[in-house]
């Protein structure tokens, strides 16, 4: 069946002028927020702040000032960045959380309902392996099915942190993500990683461009129970210890003559938390973020809402080298500002010349 199309000039000229309107109004419009950098261009987020921690994103490019390798270079740029995050979340699931692994699932799934309405998601769990959970994905479904899906390894005889660092950031993040974030809730303690060191994993960090906060929660007493069975909790009288031994020594043991194992266990599971506390300090540090002690599990939820809360508070700093040679080495980078009562927190500390 032929059939016939009919052309009237008055609405084609009317729909030309609505489209051409419509074109001309779109480039009066503001700019959108969305940043691309130059390939010579090196870009560091940073935290503005006052004195008592308010983020500050008004400073101009006058205000602020860049050195690589102490010497001072030429600010292209300095705006409050809208740029997505893409967050690895890296959960441990090793023995010390079997009892409070609901809660943990609970308040990690609030978090990252949150974290979704702008950002991509990552999940890890670690425990004597790195698992990837959930890879990347802007999809709360994907994400919220793999926190609820979280369970405590109770078989588990190690604990690999520093890989599980190690691997986020070196195998996971992609180079051209505008902005990165790690999120770290562990005890801190790593009794079992091969080949990557507690230095190497700072290293790694310091170098990747990834803001990382660390979390850490309490465990001293899995570890007074571990290394001592006689001992049992009043809420928990039938805990037995993990299948499995815990690994390496932490320095020597010496609490007197005749120590008991109540004091040989207290000693011990203290001397860990204060290891670990230094390096998650250590780590959060390298990383320009936040190390948070949560002695109470009600104490996590409170740190989930300062970290988006920061993450929606970073400023972009660009500017172009003066020496453009790409020599394969990492260079330091210091940012200050001329403004008074303004403290500075960058996410990285330099950056690799490749």
């Amino acid at each position: 069946m032929n059939r016939t199309f009919h052309t009237h000039a008055g609405p084609l000229i009317l729909l030309f002028s609505l489209a051409t309107a419509i074109a001309l109004a779109a480039q009066k419009a503001k700019p959108t927020t969305t940043f691309r950098a130059s390939a010579e261009e090196v870009v560091m987020h940073v935290r503005f702040t006052d004195r008592v921690g308010k983020a500050i994103t008004d400073l101009r490019p006058e205000e602020v000032k860049v050195f690589e390798d102490g010497v001072e270079q030429k600010v292209e740029r300095v705006f409050a960045s809208q740029e997505p995050f893409d967050v690895a979340l890296l959960l441990d699931s090793s023995p010390s959380t079997i009892n409070n692994l609901q809660e943990i699932r609970q308040q990690s799934l609030d978090f990252v309902i949150q974290l979704l309405q702008k950002n991509r998601l990552l999940l890890l769990t670690f425990d004597d392996e790195v698992y990837v959970d959930c890879d990347w994905t802007s999809v709360p479904e994907k994400i919220e099915e793999a926190v609820q899906q979280v369970r405590t390894n109770q078989k588990a005889d190690h604990t690999v942190l520093y890989e599980a660092v190690a691997l986020a950031a070196k195998k996971k993040f992609t180079r051209d993500a505008p902005r990165k974030a790690m999120i770290l809730y562990t005890d801190g303690i790593d009794e079992g990683s091969r080949g990557i060191s507690e230095r190497d994993s700072v290293k790694i960090i310091e170098e990747s461009g990834i803001v990382v906060y660390c979390i850490q929660y309490d465990s001293r007493d899995h570890y007074r129970r571990l290394y001592d069975p006689i001992r049992r909790s009043p809420t928990d009288p039938g805990w037995d210890p993990p299948v499995g031994s815990t690994g390496g020594k932490v320095g020597p043991i010496f609490v007197g003559r005749n120590p008991s194992n109540r004091d040989t266990a207290e000693y011990i599971a203290q001397s860990k938390y204060d290891h670990a506390k230094k390096y998650l300090t250590a780590l959060s540090e390298a990383g320009g973020g936040r190390y948070f002690e949560t002695l109470k599990l009600p104490d996590l939820a409170a740190a989930y809402a300062k970290i988006i809360d920061e993450l929606s508070q970073v400023s972009t700093v660009t500017y172009i080298p003066q020496r453009r040679i790409r020599d394969g080495q990492f260079h330091r980078v210091r940012i200050t500002t001329g403004r008074e009562g303004v403290a500075v927190q960058t996410t990285r500390q330099g950056y690799w010349a490749k």
